[in-house]
């Protein structure tokens, strides 16, 4: 059976969106599903309506210089006409988004007690590590993973999120 990863590379291969913005999407869209993956909750829920919450959570969430107007309306189109559920509006697909974005935010909340109590236990350690990560070129942000960046970003606008009835402003 199709999984939810390759409704979302289907969704967007039928979408009118540039090259590097439906890898951003991919990226934003695989945190998501692996959580959920990974929580009971989903396994009722199709993999569609998962891939298609996926991807109006990132859409959400991407600038119009990432993600112009137009290549907007062309997602939402092709979610209307392709998704397992029509109605991308409804209540539950608004239900999908929130556990999803819930997963992420739980991830980090369960990695930021686990690197708590690493400090706690071994603060030799722990300076060492932060050490090389200040030494190291590579953003924080890339070295922690997709993860940390996705829950960065989660975070960041989930209450404009939480806040706003709509898709996408």
């Amino acid at each position: 059976p199709p999984t939810a990863m390759a409704f979302v590379r289907h969704f967007l291969a039928l979408a009118d969106v540039e090259e590097r913005t439906k890898n951003l999407i991919v990226g934003a869209s695989r945190v998501q599903i692996e959580n959920a993956v990974k929580d009971y909750d989903f396994i009722s829920i199709n993999p569609s309506m998962i891939a298609a919450a996926s991807i109006l959570n990132t859409a959400r969430f991407m600038d119009r210089t990432s993600l112009p107007d137009g290549s907007r309306c062309s997602l939402s189109l092709v979610l209307e006409q392709h998704g397992s559920n029509r109605l991308i509006y409804g209540n539950k697909m608004r239900e999908i988004r929130d556990k999803l974005l819930n997963t992420v935010r739980n991830k980090e909340v369960a990695n930021d007690q686990q690197g708590a109590s690493c400090k706690v236990s071994s603060p030799a350690a722990s300076n060492s590590v932060q050490e090389k990560r200040a030494a190291s070129p590579i953003p924080i942000s890339v070295q922690k993973g997709p993860s940390y960046i996705m829950g960065s970003f989660v975070s960041s606008f989930s209450n404009a999120f939480q806040a706003s009835g709509q898709i996408w402003s």
